[in-house]
């Protein structure tokens, strides 16, 4: 079953400082895809970058029925200022 569950993301092609000056949002959402047959329960997804220009973000999802897709927007990221800074484009 290791292809029953699919996650997707809707992010920004490139990161800079003026993404994080301009308050774009780095990724803007995330969707968990259920195509097995068995609910998914409290999945939870942490949101991480490498390097790490934010501290990880935990995205938690109650339940996902099969066939079914959980989108959630309702999370935050804090790209850093000074790693940004530091970066050239």
């Amino acid at each position: 079953m290791p292809d029953s569950i699919l996650l997707e993301l809707e992010s920004v092609s490139k990161v800079g400082l003026a993404v994080q000056q301009n308050g774009v949002p780095v990724v803007r959402a995330v969707r968990i895809v259920n195509n097995g047959t068995e609910p998914i329960r409290d999945a939870k997804v942490v949101l991480s970058s490498d390097p790490e220009f934010f501290p990880p973000v935990p995205v938690l999802v109650s339940q996902v029925l099969p066939g079914e897709t959980a989108e959630v927007r309702a999370f935050t990221l804090c790209p850093s200022h000074a790693f940004l800074s530091t970066m050239t484009e």
